[in-house]
C-alpha cells in the first residue's frame, strides 16, 4: 500500500481505535475498531494471543503495553472512515445539514477546498445524495469524531486535564497549582501558568475563566 506502513491500536477487551500512518502527511488515519473485531478477534485465539490468518503482515504484539502493530497486506482494501460531523462540534445536526446544504452538488472539492469544506463525505470530489446518506445514518448522534488535539478539533489552552473541554476538572488543577512556582520541570503547573509567568496566579484565572466551557 504506497504511502502507508503502520497499523497501530491500544487493545483493552481486544482491538479499539485502529489507525494508518499516511507517511507522506505523517498524520493518522483512524479506522472503525469493527473492522478489527472482525478481522483480528475472528482469527485470534484470545488465550494464547495466536494470529493464525488476518490481512496483515509483520504482525508484532506487546502485551505488556498493549499495544499491537502490523502491516496491512496490499491486496486488501482498507475500509475508509466518514466524518460525518461536517462541523466538528461533536454532533451530526441541522448545522452540519446547513454546510452540506451551502455546498450541495458541487464539483470541485478535493483536498485545496477541505472537500467542499467537508461536506463532501465520500471524497469522491461532489456534493450529493451519497454524502447525504452517510449524514443522515449518523443524525443527532452525538460523540466527537475527531480526536482531540487535531486540527479539526483543537484542544483549548485552558483544558489542562486533556478531555478538550474547559471545565471544573480544569478548575480543579489550576486550584491545586494556585500561587505555585511552575517551570519546565513541572511543566508550568501542568499548564496552568498560562501566562507562563513563572506563578499561577489571577492572571491565568482569567484567561481560564474567558475558555471556561469551550469545547472546540
Amino acid at each position: 500500500m504506497n504511502g502507508f506502513n503502520l497499523v497501530y491500536l491500544n487493545a483493552r477487551v481486544c482491538v479499539h481505535d485502529i489507525g494508518i500512518l499516511d507517511e507522506e502527511s505523517g498524520e493518522f488515519e483512524i479506522i472503525d475498531g469493527i473492522f478489527g473485531d472482525n478481522f483480528i478477534c475472528a482469527s485470534m485465539n484470545m488465550a494464547t494471543w495466536d494470529i493464525s490468518s488476518t490481512p496483515y503482515d509483520n504482525v508484532v504484539m506487546d502485551t505488556v503495553r498493549g499495544v499491537l502493530g502490523f502491516d496491512v497486506k496490499a491486496d486488501y482494501p482498507v475500509p475508509v472512515r466518514r466524518f460525518t460531523d461536517i462541523d466538528a462540534d461533536c454532533d451530526v445536526d441541522i448545522d452540519d445539514l446547513a454546510v452540506m446544504s451551502f455546498n450541495w452538488l458541487r464539483t470541485d472539492c478535493g483536498s485545496e477546498n477541505d472537500y467542499c469544506d467537508y461536506a463532501d463525505i465520500d471524497k469522491d470530489g461532489e456534493v450529493n445524495f451519497e454524502d447525504y446518506v452517510f449524514a443522515a445514518s449518523d443524525w443527532l448522534k452525538g460523540g466527537c469524531q475527531y480526536a482531540c488535539g487535531s486540527e479539526r478539533r483543537p484542544r483549548p489552552g485552558a483544558d489542562f486535564s486533556g478531555d478538550c473541554e474547559v471545565d471544573i476538572f480544569d478548575l480543579q488543577i489550576a486550584a491545586e497549582e494556585w500561587l505555585k512556582e511552575c517551570d519546565w520541570l513541572n511543566y508550568n503547573c501542568r499548564g496552568a501558568d498560562m501566562a507562563r509567568d513563572g506563578v499561577v496566579n489571577f492572571e491565568d484565572f482569567g484567561e481560564f475563566a474567558n475558555q471556561m466551557r469551550v469545547r472546540p
